[in-house]
């Protein structure tokens, strides 16, 4: 009986488990090495997308958002699949180039034509890693159910193909 009663509960664990939304979100943005999921061609794009979706449920078009990296030899890889995928959603992206995580919180709290940021940086990771911040329209990291909205999306069939109507600009 005692045998049952354990079976049970592990199978039942399991099953919460598999139910479970993963997040993509750690304490301070998605970090990984690159060429590891989430920070692979594959991957990226399909953050972006659920990024480009859940930004269309949160604002009114135009949607705007402005991308930054730091001076690592994979941001411009990152950057690039990010931009690329997120243009088929009539997102407008202004690329602020090389910046620091505040310099790039500052500009998107002083323009209220951008409704977020994503910034490519790491910072005291190693070399081989990087990461994704996703930054608000206030210039805040995205709270808690924007961040679970996000991973749920990702991890999900739900995100459908862009209809490639509209085309966002870069």
């Amino acid at each position: 009986m005692a045998l049952m009663t354990i079976s049970t509960y592990v199978l039942c664990k399991k099953r919460k488990r598999s139910t479970m939304t993963h997040s993509l979100f750690g304490t301070d943005g998605i970090r990984k090495r690159v060429g590891q999921s989430p920070l692979t061609i594959a991957a990226i794009t399909k953050l972006a997308h659920a990024y480009a979706y859940w930004l269309t449920t949160q604002y009114t078009q135009p949607i705007a958002i402005a991308i930054a990296d730091d001076t690592r030899a994979s941001a411009p890889f990152i950057k690039a699949a990010f931009k690329t995928a997120l243009l088929p959603y009539d997102i407008s992206v202004y690329d602020a180039a090389t910046l620091s995580t505040p310099a790039l919180i500052k500009l998107v709290e002083q323009n209220e034509h951008i409704q977020g940021g994503i910034m490519i940086s790491a910072s005291h990771n190693p070399a081989h890693d990087n990461g994704i911040k996703c930054i608000d329209h206030t210039g805040k990291k995205l709270d808690a159910a924007a961040e679970k909205a996000i991973s749920t999306l990702f991890f999900s069939a739900a995100i459908s193909e862009p209809d490639y109507l509209h085309m966002g600009r870069d």
